[in-house]
């Protein structure tokens, strides 16, 4: 008789009603007992006959795993087994453990499902212990949770990014994301309404080639980063690497302030002329006739508007605020919200 077998003949035998002394008898009669594949328990009491098996020993945070095995051989159809693990998510506990309960069917077996805790630590070992009746089991199974980072890349654009634009991200999916499964990329510098823990991000699905694409705006108004994080994550747990995104300081248009007072200063009411050259470039392309916008405190309405003529320039005038007390105020200039690279000063007068 094979040892699975006599295990199941003894769990038999108890529940037909023979005495320990008839299960000695079959243990006696030159049959070996099967050696448990896990760790053995100790120092507590403990039940005969009971085995347990992980049907997926090396999870994902947040997927579920099957427990399945022979019951204690004491324990009759319908009753009840405990299963206990700190990797579980349960609101039932057990010495403040996370448990999940089984009923032993009537083949003196069990089977139970559990879901792996979204806060399980990723590459740690866990392990699932059984009790019956107050008893443990005489074995532990092993529960591996693993990483979903595995495979994961980020791959940015190789030039910088520039305030208000918009970039295409790329990159591999971790080998556990199947098609259809959604990516979360987070960054300080994407402009998104969508937020983790406070922070922009952009979400994509995963394509039938294991990979993923995303289009991700960058903040118009970016000036504090030369570059800035951008981090991938996958069902809660993130990308063993993260990826540096290169910001530009802005776009390469110039600009001038020009007073009418020969002492380069403007008294309140009083008109200046900013000049310069328009962005060479931009996204999306810049054209003759495009707007470009001028912005400080000390300007009455707080901006002035000019289009860019056939040569690349520009020259509009703006009036110094009534009010506005004397200092020197900055003077910045845009594209469709995209800052200028640098700005200049307009020296107000009492």
């Amino acid at each position: 008789m094979t040892t699975r077998n006599t295990i199941l003949h003894r769990s038999r035998a108890a529940r037909r009603g023979l005495g320990l002394g008839a299960v000695a008898v079959l243990a006696s009669a030159g049959v070996a007992a099967a050696a448990p594949a896990t760790a053995p328990i100790s120092g507590a009491a403990v039940t005969r006959g009971a085995t347990m098996t992980v049907s997926n020993g090396r999870p994902l945070a947040g997927h579920r795993v099957a427990i399945s095995g022979d019951a204690p051989l004491d324990a009759r159809a319908g009753s009840w087994i405990t299963l206990e693990s700190p990797a579980f998510a349960s609101s039932r506990r057990v010495d403040r453990m996370p448990a999940v309960r089984a009923q032993v069917n009537a083949q003196g077996t069990y089977l139970a499902t559990a879901t792996v805790a979204r806060t399980a630590e990723p590459n740690t070992m866990y392990t699932v212990s059984g009790s019956y009746d107050g008893a443990l089991f005489p074995v532990a199974a092993p529960l591996y949770v693993r990483s979903s980072q595995a495979g994961a890349s980020i791959q940015l654009p190789q030039r910088r990014a520039v305030p208000g634009s918009t970039i295409t991200i790329t990159g591999n999916a971790p080998l556990d994301a199947r098609a259809g499964k959604w990516i979360t990329l987070v960054s300080p510098a994407f402009d998104s309404a969508t937020r983790v823990h406070g922070v922009p991000a952009v979400r994509t699905q995963v394509s039938a080639q294991g990979t993923y694409s995303v289009r991700a705006k960058i903040k118009p108004g970016i000036v504090a980063y030369n570059a800035a994080p951008v981090t991938g994550s996958f069902e809660g747990q993130g990308f063993a690497k993260q990826a540096t995104l290169r910001i530009d300081a802005g776009l390469n248009g110039t600009l001038h302030v020009i007073y009418h007072d020969a002492r380069g200063t403007a008294a309140p009411g009083t008109k200046v002329i900013l000049v310069g050259d328009g962005p060479s470039s931009a996204p999306g392309g810049i054209r003759t006739g495009d707007t470009l916008t001028f912005t400080s405190d000390a300007f009455a309405g707080g901006t002035v508007s000019v289009e860019l003529n056939a040569q690349g320039t520009y020259q509009v005038s703006a009036t110094i605020a009534r009010g506005v007390k004397p200092g020197t105020y900055s003077v910045t200039g845009s594209y469709r919200g995209m800052p200028f690279r640098a700005g200049d000063t307009v020296k107000v007068s009492g």
